[in-house]
């Protein structure tokens, strides 16, 4: 028997103005694909470039293919690679115009004051600790990598609270470690966040151990310290894998341990090295310092509309969410969250026999500009580090900050 439905007038009326209701709310309030049963609502649309250093790229481009999978037709966010030295020149030259920018505090503060001064005042990036900036901060301590083999004589030496000063007699030769000459790498301090750090960390044991008082800004200008800087880098290794960040010279060690004896880097770089060669191991300096890696929306942009500085809040938000948090884990890095312990003890487990620490000392690093005028110091002093081209990359960069 055929099941015959009929609608009165008054019923079709209802039924015509339920699906103009539901469109007008598609076009308002919109609705994405449903995940895992749940409908995820977003607020702006268009594009939204996130501008990110190599620390953080892998983990952004991951939850940026969930999140545009989610908002589809809505949103759609491109991640795009820019260490951040050259990143500050492209923001300030406009030939980049992020929505949100991935990097650390120690980089976002001096570009707020450069853009600050091209701008009458007004700021780039208002909402860097507010809740507005929902992303989570991802915290990385600065490690050296090295061959198991190698590490039976570099951890005494490099996992104590001398390990600056060992390192500069392992460079200048007063140590000759059992398989002979010494040498060891760091990225170059202009271009990585990590070889930045790296460099803060010899500036700050040398003020420390010297009792340094006064602006550590004009260290690059005192001859003691530029004869010290060299020192410790005299064998420094400086190749096309160090110009471009620890990550690569970390490729080039697990290729060819021969290349490096020991490389420093972040402790994400690091622990991405260990789990594609099991014969890596990491030592952490005592004390350490720690980069702490934010994604900031630059609400002060004139390039940007209110859609999409909506859409970037929104991503930000996404960023806050469980799931994004412990994918942050996966791609080794320890977010500032109430249970870190607990989302770094897989972590733990896999690397806690090759040197992986669970807790660390660490120190703060010497202010912005010291780091900055020392890295001035260090291409006149460091063999094979382009004093020439010195500033060459980013010159907009570095003549403002």
């Amino acid at each position: 028997m055929a099941l015959e439905i009929r609608f009165k007038p008054l019923g079709i009326v209802f039924l015509l103005g339920l699906i103009v209701a539901s469109s007008a709310f598609g076009i308002v309030g919109w609705t994405s694909r449903p995940e895992g049963g749940k409908t995820v609502y977003g607020d702006g649309s268009g594009e939204v470039l996130v501008l990110t250093n190599s620390a953080t790229q892998s983990w952004l481009q991951e939850q940026a293919f969930r999140f545009n999978d989610q908002h589809a037709g809505r949103i759609h966010v491109t991640v795009q690679e820019s260490e951040s030295n050259r990143a500050v020149g492209e923001i300030l030259g406009a030939t980049a115009r992020p929505a949100l920018w991935a990097s650390s505090p120690a980089w976002i503060k001096p570009l707020n004051s450069a853009w600050a001064a091209r701008h009458d005042g007004k700021a780039l990036i208002t909402s860097e600790d507010s809740d507005d900036n929902g992303a989570p901060s991802l915290r990385s301590p600065l490690v050296f990598v090295t061959t198991r083999k190698k590490a039976a004589y570099l951890q005494p030496l490099l996992g104590d609270k001398g390990a600056w000063v060992a390192l500069r007699e392992l460079s200048m030769g007063q140590r000759t470690p059992p398989w002979g000459r010494f040498h060891f790498a760091y990225a170059d301090p202009l271009r990585t966040d990590s070889g930045f750090m790296t460099l803060g960390m010899i500036v700050s044991d040398y003020s420390a151990r010297n009792r340094l008082t006064g602006k550590l800004e004009d260290l690059s200008r005192d001859p003691r310290f530029l004869q010290y800087l060299g020192e410790v880098d005299r064998r420094l290794v400086c190749d096309a894998a160090t110009r471009k960040s620890a990550a690569a010279a970390l490729d080039t060690l697990r290729t060819d341990p021969e290349r490096y004896d020991v490389v420093a880097a972040t402790e994400s770089e690091a622990l991405d090295a260990l789990a594609a060669q099991p014969n890596l191991v990491a030592i952490y300096p005592d004390p350490t310092c720690v980069v702490e890696q934010r994604v900031c929306r630059l609400d002060g942009a004139d390039w940007l509309t209110a859609d999409q500085q909506a859409a970037a809040r929104t991503f930000l938000r996404f960023l806050s969410e469980p799931e994004s948090v412990k994918a942050s884990v996966k791609s080794h890095f320890r977010p500032v969250a109430a249970d870190a312990d607990g989302l770094i003890a897989e972590t733990l487990s896999v690397f806690g026999s090759r040197g992986y620490l669970q807790t660390y000392a660490s120190v703060d690093l010497p202010p912005f500009p010291a780091i900055t005028h020392a890295a001035e110091g260090w291409r006149k002093v460091t063999p094979g580090a382009d004093a020439d081209l010195a500033l060459a990359d980013t010159p907009d960069a570095t003549a403002s900050l």
